[in-house]
């Protein structure tokens, strides 16, 4: 998968914001549209274990910290 795209899917409240992190550091912030569906593309340029992380903001910027997901990602 190094130099792949792994396409990050999920849902979330309608007209809020998810942030993408990897390794607790944000790569990029997917606006959530008027279903509730939100989608990131991550590039990943290096091989090992990358922990991969989404998170919410509302829509006054703050982090909804009972939203939080996270998955792990293991490249060869």
């Amino acid at each position: 998968m190094v130099g792949d795209t792994l396409q990050v899917d999920g849902v979330a409240e309608p007209g809020t914001q998810v942030q993408i992190l990897i390794g607790g550091a944000v790569l990029g912030v997917a606006p959530v549209d008027e279903d509730g569906n939100f989608t990131f593309a991550v590039e990943f340029s290096g091989s090992g274990v990358q922990y991969i992380g989404c998170q919410g903001i509302d829509q006054d910027g703050n982090v909804m910290l009972a939203q939080v997901a996270g998955y792990v990602v293991v490249l060869d």
